[in-house]
């Protein structure tokens, strides 16, 4: 992989991935993006998720969950 690559996946790949990671574990499912979730296979999944990394969500700050994801977009 050529080093356009590597930095394309650092600079842009890589931050919306933790954006969406962190909104898909964290913020609240009455987003518009959870019914889209909702109305794919990946529904079941994402509540596993979430379940699992319910007892998490207490020892991060809330600017991480709903600041850090702006500033990665």
């Amino acid at each position: 992989m050529t080093e356009r690559v590597y930095k394309i996946f650092l600079l842009v790949v890589l931050p919306l991935g933790i954006g969406f990671g962190i909104y898909l574990t964290w913020r609240p499912d009455s987003l518009l993006m959870f019914q889209i979730v909702e109305g794919t296979r990946a529904g079941d999944y994402v509540d596993e998720l979430r379940t699992l990394a319910a007892s998490g969500r207490n020892l991060l700050p809330h600017w991480i969950i709903f600041s850090l994801p702006y500033s990665l977009w």
